[in-house]
């Protein structure tokens, strides 16, 4: 697969006088484009930021993000992996997977005007997240830790518009890291700012990730359970904190926890429970995602709460 096997819609590549052609969305590593890849069809390619001093850096994480995504794409509920293309005229470097054309889990919980996330039923929405759960346990089983889960990581793999449940993927395997060989180094610029940094995003950490630069697969848990709450909820699990400071004051100090009580009606009896579990503020006591999976899923099957107003048994 080479750089020229990339086609654009409109016959034109991003270019540093156009950034926002074709754009889908841009982090702390580089930008995503929506463009073709000839005899396969839609595909997003992520283009990686290699300019200056940080070129070095970020082809040495390239290797292990592909190796990472490559390995975690045998699970359903993983954006699948593609290749990796150079341009050797310019240096570009990009990864390419498949197109997730319902864009990210944040964008549907913000869209305007349809609101068609916010209009599914509580358990519906419930199932659908289940699969990042479920794809974040997978990794997990094959020694992979995420290490920046958050509502813009969770793609849908169709609009919501397009009938039936969403399917969730994930996607970003960025900061992902190998369990054993996980690096207590995050760097302060990047979480101070908010940025994506080597532990995850301000917003979407767990309290061991801010305090002590700490990332495991319990730190996973801890933002699963944000994103589950986030999607049930359509708000920001720590809207307007975006300092590594104010963070670990509210959340680690304070212990500060997304407000259960904002669950809509129809959640399944226990969620509440699960999702508390989940936020403990010791690693060792929250629950592992393949017991999110096991607990979410006998929820959902028992549907809705007794006394909830909405919805019927899920299944």
């Amino acid at each position: 697969m080479a750089w020229s096997d990339i086609e654009w819609a409109d016959g034109s590549a991003p270019s540093p006088a156009d950034p926002s052609r074709h754009l889908i969305a841009r982090g702390g590593f580089g930008a995503v484009y929506r463009a073709s890849l000839r005899g396969l069809g839609p595909v997003a390619v992520k283009v990686l930021d290699m300019e200056g001093r940080i070129a070095a850096k970020r082809l040495r994480q390239v290797g292990s993000e592909c190796r990472n995504q490559l390995r975690a794409s045998a699970h359903p509920n993983v954006v699948s992996f593609v290749g990796l293309v150079m341009d050797e005229a310019t240096g570009r470097v990009g990864l390419v997977s498949h197109l997730a054309e319902g864009g990210s889990l944040y964008d549907a919980m913000m869209e305007e005007p349809t609101d068609a996330w916010a209009r599914l039923d509580p358990v519906a929405k419930l199932r659908s997240l289940l699969g990042a759960v479920a794809a974040v346990a997978h990794m997990h089983a094959i020694g992979v830790i995420h290490g920046d889960v958050k509502p813009r990581n969770v793609l849908l793999a169709m609009p919501v518009e397009g009938g039936g449940e969403p399917v969730c993927l994930v996607c970003d395997f960025g900061l992902a890291k190998t369990i054993g060989t996980v690096r207590s180094s995050v760097r302060r610029s990047a979480l101070t700012s908010g940025m994506d940094a080597d532990g995850g995003t301000v917003g979407c950490m767990a309290p061991e990730t801010s305090a002590r630069n700490e990332v495991a697969a319990a730190s996973d848990v801890f933002c699963l359970a944000l994103v589950v709450w986030s999607g049930l909820t359509g708000d920001e699990a720590f809207e307007g904190v975006h300092d590594v400071a104010t963070y670990k004051l509210l959340v680690n100090d304070n212990g500060l926890r997304p407000d259960l009580g904002a669950l809509p009606s129809g959640c399944p009896d226990g969620l509440a429970d699960l999702l508390a579990r989940c936020w403990a503020a010791d690693p060792s006591a929250r629950p592992s995602a393949a017991c999110m999976v096991d607990e979410l899923t006998r929820l959902t099957m028992l549907g809705v709460s007794g006394g909830g107003d909405a919805g019927s048994p899920a299944l």
